[in-house]
């Protein structure tokens, strides 16, 4: 009788998932939380100084705000002043790691200053479609392969543009900030370089403090109507219903972004993979759960169902 149940009660939300994913299709293909920047760098993100003169400082895990935009409070990364000499031009690189990217991605990244009213700040998001090159120029003014701009927050060195706080005891309000993919001949092996540029920065220049750097995410909206049995991805569940592990299999090695989600639609689990995973699920109250599955590389989604008994 309960499995009955189940059963039914999949029918009705398949066919509520199916209409959602081409009323709303939207996708989460990347997402960096900045729990540890250590991990970060041995995971293909790389740190590049080009200030002049150069100084000591280089983006580090986040310390000086009191909280993170998003998780644990040091969960999150920064750079300073001390990027260049007591005056100069501050421009220090943090690139992250190779995605595949589509014109009309959207990019998210919450970011502060510290005493920035005083102190004024900016940061550049910007893009390569270079794959996995890291040449961001030979000088503090250059931008290499990163020649197109994504988003620019502060670029006219105002005191209000860039979210800031004043003083250890002050209320941290991180800022979002969101700016399109554009440019792009088709699905194209990218990276995103975040630019901490600061002319007459330093410790005795006008400009200059601490910037934070939160929870950078991009999206994707599929087009609506989209046909499961036309995708690239073709993946198989089981056993399902299942009461301990589910086998996830996909034919073809990629790329993938695997969520989970609840029958609120809460997320309960999300990995990446190449074309199988045994999931644990002898801790999931017995329940219909959704599984999707993104493909990086084309973009391609399919959601299925399965059900812990």
């Amino acid at each position: 009788m309960k499995n009955s149940i189940l059963k039914f009660v999949a029918t009705v939300l398949l066919i509520h998932v199916l209409f959602n994913e081409q009323a709303k299709a939207q996708t989460q293909i990347f997402h960096q939380g900045f729990d540890s920047l250590n991990v970060s760098l041995l995971n293909g993100w790389k740190a590049i100084n080009k200030s002049n003169p150069l100084g000591l400082g280089t983006w580090m895990q986040g310390h000086s705000f009191t909280t993170a935009a998003i998780g644990v409070n040091t969960s999150y990364v920064q750079v300073d002043f001390t990027s260049t000499d007591s005056i100069g031009t501050i421009s220090n690189w943090l690139l992250s790691d190779t995605m595949t990217l589509q014109n009309n991605d959207t990019v998210t990244f919450y970011t502060l200053s510290y005493n920035g009213y005083q102190y004024r700040d900016n940061m550049e998001c910007r893009l390569s479609m270079m794959d996995t090159s890291s040449n961001v120029g030979v000088n503090d003014t250059s931008k290499g392969d990163f020649s197109t701009l994504i988003v620019a927050v502060n670029p006219n060195y105002d005191s209000i543009s860039y979210p800031s706080v004043l003083g250890a005891g002050s209320i941290h309000t991180w800022k979002l900030f969101k700016g399109a993919i554009t440019g792009l001949s088709g699905p194209t092996k990218c990276r995103i370089g975040f630019r901490y540029y600061v002319p007459n920065g330093g410790y005795a220049g006008l400009f200059s403090s601490t910037i934070g750097l939160d929870e950078l995410t991009v999206t994707r909206y599929l087009p609506a109507g989209i046909d499961e049995n036309n995708l690239s991805i073709k993946m198989n569940l089981s056993p399902n219903p299942a009461n301990e592990s589910i086998n996830l299999n996909i034919d073809t090695k990629g790329n993938y972004l695997v969520k989970v989600f609840n029958l609120i639609g809460g997320e309960v689990l999300s990995f990446r993979m190449e074309s199988s995973k045994t999931i644990d699920i002898s801790t999931y109250p017995s329940s219909v759960y959704t599984l999707k599955v993104l493909d990086a590389n084309n973009g391609a989604c399919l959601t299925k169902l399965f059900i812990k008994q």
